[in-house]
């Protein structure tokens, strides 16, 4: 059995240039996709399917925006204009990337054993990113004239760095994965799986940059940072009663990282290939226990493990920084029931992170740090249901809470030239971080889903589809301030359309951001307060066609 799928995705929500005048200056994007699958069963007992995609697209890098935050507030200021930026460089945020994939899954069923091998190979190629990162027009120290769009006081620059800056960039990443599963399906309680994993990036960069004034890009600097992981692992399921079952597990898993080639203009620390090795032993226990017919009980204890890391970002960093092993000891308890037209489900969670990987972004310069803290806690709770209110309307909605926290006392990060510390500071006027909640969580969430389906002659059927999702008070660096804590944000979106099952074809309407909300979602903070905003409401039509 062979099936062609195609995707061709075209979308126009462009930006004014309003410093040089150009209409149209950025925004949008053009995505073409495509996947072939073949499916081979040439015996009852073995399959073989073939998957290879591929990807284009043609769009738009983040539009960075200057001084759209005041000091003293986390409200976008009258700098702000969803249709229009002010800049000097950039030309054009072009943002462009090709990408193939070819996955292959063999099955053998042997009656009381199965084996599956899973082969994929992914890489990503002439990619292509360039922005006016400042977000803005003009300098302080290497030109003259505003930082930005008139302002308030607190708006110009007031750092020594070349701040208009465009940064384009070739990344080549290659991933090679292999996994082998042996699997039993045997008569009576006792059922377990045994594999092996195998993993391997190889990541290049490539970052250059052109400065204020400058007809060209500068050499710039590149790095290269191979990845390669195996590990082996196993599990097993005992069903001690009707009701009750024990599923246990361990993974030992060996990583190393090593980073080569290094090439820096200027030259920076360290100059000679970093090399990272770490292994780890981890392990789950799950009791679940059912509740009448249609209800189960259940508690996890889990380990885990993140590998040594290396930072890959390398343009204007002082040095190249790395972060050891984190280790995570998790536990959840829960409870899931599912009836014939309602299902739902609740949890609750708590978990220890040793030794926390972190991204300290910005502060003093424009760089990017990687560090380690002491530990990370989290807890929380969760729910979601799915409701069938009829044969072709169903409704589906979830909720969190969540609570974060960093645990060190000593661990310290410089905040942004015009930022408003809420944490306590060091002798170096660094924020102390401890007790601050983790970078980008959100101390809640919800969701809520409405499906419709209408069934036509035929197998054609219409469709509707809506989602809306929140988000509560979120911290977007490590330390807390007045201006990167955002407040609660939403944002819905909808779809409408045909589809024919027996033809393998749909042609829908989507909307996305349908009622334009202006999310801030980031931001850069070394030497001004630049922030970069959610996608803006979007319509388009989408086709898909299956052969």
């Amino acid at each position: 059995m062979a099936r062609v799928s195609v995707l061709s995705q075209n979308r126009s929500d462009w930006i004014d240039n309003g410093f040089t005048g150009e209409k149209e200056f950025t925004g949008g994007h053009n995505i073409h996709a495509g996947r072939l699958q073949l499916l081979w069963t040439p015996t009852d007992n073995f399959s073989a399917l073939l998957l290879h995609q591929m990807q284009n697209s043609d769009g738009s890098s983040s539009a960075f925006r200057a001084n759209v935050l005041s000091q003293g507030s986390n409200e976008l200021n009258s700098n702000y204009d969803r249709d229009t930026v002010y800049w000097d460089g950039g030309a054009g945020n072009p943002a462009k990337m090709q990408s193939t994939g070819t996955n292959l899954q063999l099955d053998w069923d042997f009656g009381d054993h199965s084996f599956t091998s899973i082969t994929s190979y992914q890489d990503v190629y002439d990619r292509f990113a360039r922005s006016d990162i400042d977000g803005g027009f003009g300098c302080v120290f290497t030109c003259s004239g505003p930082a930005g769009p008139p302002s308030d006081p607190f708006s110009p620059f007031n750092s020594p760095f070349v701040v208009n800056v465009d940064t384009g960039s070739e990344i080549l990443l290659t991933q090679l994965t292999q996994e082998f599963r042996l699997a039993s399906n045997l008569e009576g309680g006792f059922n377990y799986q045994i594999g092996a994993f195998y993993f391997e990036d190889d990541f290049k960069g490539d970052s250059k940059a052109q400065s204020a004034g400058a007809t060209s890009f500068t050499t710039g600097s590149t790095s290269q940072i191979e990845n390669k992981t195996w590990a082996i692992f196993g599990q097993g399921s005992y069903d001690v009663s009707d009701q009750l079952t024990l599923t246990a597990g361990v993974r030992y898993t060996d990583d190393e990282k090593d980073a080569l080639n290094f090439d820096f203009v200027p030259p920076i620390v360290p100059t000679e290939p970093i090399n990272l090795q770490d292994d780890n032993l981890s392990w789950d226990l799950a009791l679940s226990y059912g509740v009448g017919d249609n209800g189960q009980v259940y508690g996890r204890a889990a380990s885990g493990f993140r590998a040594p890391t290396i930072q890959d970002r390398i343009e204007d960093d002082v040095e190249v920084t790395t972060a050891d092993s984190e280790t995570i000891q998790s536990y959840e308890i829960g409870y899931k029931a599912s009836y014939d037209r309602f299902r739902f489900n609740i949890a609750a969670f708590y978990y220890v992170i040793d030794d926390m990987q972190l991204v300290a972004v910005g502060g003093q310069s424009n760089s990017t740090s990687l560090l380690n803290a002491d530990e990370g806690i989290g807890r929380g709770i969760e729910f979601e249901f799915d409701y069938a209110i009829s044969e072709g309307l169903i409704v589906s909605a979830g909720a969190g809470w969540n609570d974060t926290e960093i645990s060190d006392s000593t661990l310290s990060i410089p905040g942004g030239a015009l930022v408003t510390l809420l944490d306590p500071l060091d002798q170096n006027g660094f924020a102390l971080i401890d007790g601050n909640p983790f970078q980008h969580a959100p101390k809640w969430t919800a969701n809520i889903e409405l499906d419709y389906t209408r069934q036509l002659s035929g197998a054609g059927e219409i469709y509707f589809y809506t989602d809306w999702k929140f988000k509560g008070e979120t911290q977007d660096f490590l330390y807390e301030s007045i201006e990167w804590t955002t407040d609660t944000q939403h944002e819905g979106g909808l779809r409408f359309g045909y589809r024919n099952v027996d033809s393998n074809y749909e042609i829908g309407l989507f909307g996305r951001n349908i009622t334009d909300e202006d999310n801030l979602i980031g931001g850069i903070d070394f030497a001004n307060l630049v922030g970069y905003v959610n996608e803006p409401r979007i319509w388009g039509v989408e086709a898909s066609y299956s052969f």
